[in-house]
């Protein structure tokens, strides 16, 4: 019997209609949680539109919080000296790293939470109830507009509608790709204060760091029941690589990698780019096909039978 793989990415929300994108996390946060967008502003990458979020969290602005807030570390000699001064400058660092981290994670799960998926109409007629389905967001649009089966569906980086479930939001960069700030061998003759931000600032990075492999051996159950599959389609996945682990690791798998490969597209631009960067993964050329999103609608329904 043929078993299809999904792989679920936001694109394939933002054709249903749901408002998605990072820029309408921006939005969100911009009225809802205005000290999170400041920081944000102020000490990440984030571009524009806040397109590639999850990335900017590496790009945080070390340097720029302690300019900021060095002034809450006055001088022990100080004529106004209180015994706040012992803690003022790392408490002001913490709630900055507070707003970048957690309270951005908070954030985006009350975003993703107040989308309307109930109104969602299934654009794609249907999509089989007995498919595996990997998907990369935190919404229900699957279980909700097309009736996917809960336990056909595993949310790999968390599902917002689920109570207490903790979402995945972060860049890949590991620690051993940086130069932790509380490794400097001088630190014993530094301010105290100053070794104790380097501290807080060192473990928000592994904070904000997305523990792919970490969830990947959580996930070796899940890969296990995918020996079967014939095909594999992708819907909405931007194959960006904060998420290439998971797919290095399908594709460790025999039947995967030889598995037909269909990929959705919205042009042709963005057609060879995602073909070029599974060939790059390691799917063989004859393997990949894509396809305009407008055809799978007119064929009401996605089985992989897209043509090259």
């Amino acid at each position: 019997m043929r078993q299809t793989l999904y792989l679920i990415g936001n694109g394939f929300d933002l054709f249903h209609g749901l408002p998605t994108s990072y820029a309408d996390f921006k939005e969100f946060v911009f009225d809802r949680a205005p000290h999170i967008y400041r920081a944000a502003e102020r000490y990440l990458d984030v571009r524009e539109n806040w397109s590639d979020l999850e990335a900017s969290l590496a790009t945080f602005d070390t340097d720029g919080v302690i300019q900021d807030l060095e002034h809450f570390a006055p001088s022990y000699g100080a004529d106004d000296w209180s015994d706040s001064g012992h803690h003022d400058f790392q408490y002001e660092v913490d709630k900055v790293i507070a707003a970048l981290s957690e309270q951005m994670r908070d954030a985006l799960a009350a975003w993703i939470r107040a989308l309307p998926t109930d109104t969602v109409q299934p654009r794609l007629g249907s999509l089989p109830k007995e498919a595996h389905y990997l998907s990369f967001n935190y919404t229900d649009t699957l279980e909700r507009a097309y009736g996917i089966p809960a336990a056909r569906v595993v949310h790999i980086h968390g599902q917002a509608s689920v109570e207490g479930a903790e979402l995945v939001l972060g860049h890949a960069w590991a620690e051993e790709q940086r130069t932790l700030l509380s490794s400097d061998v001088h630190s014993q003759d530094q301010d105290p204060r100053q070794v104790e931000v380097n501290q807080l600032l060192d473990e928000y990075f592994n904070d904000t760091f997305k523990p792919s492999q970490q969830i990947i051996q959580q996930l070796q159950p899940v890969f296990m029941q995918l020996t079967g599959v014939t095909e594999v389609v992708i819907l909405g996945h931007s194959l960006a690589e904060v998420d290439r682990p998971y797919l290095r690791e399908l594709l460790l798998l025999d039947t995967i990698r030889a598995a037909r490969w269909t990929v959705a597209c919205r042009d042709r631009q963005e057609a060879t780019e995602k073909f070029k960067t599974l060939i790059y993964l390691g799917v063989p050329v004859e393997g990949v096909s894509v396809v305009h999103w407008d055809e799978l609608v007119l064929a009401g329904s996605v089985t992989g039978t897209s043509q090259r």
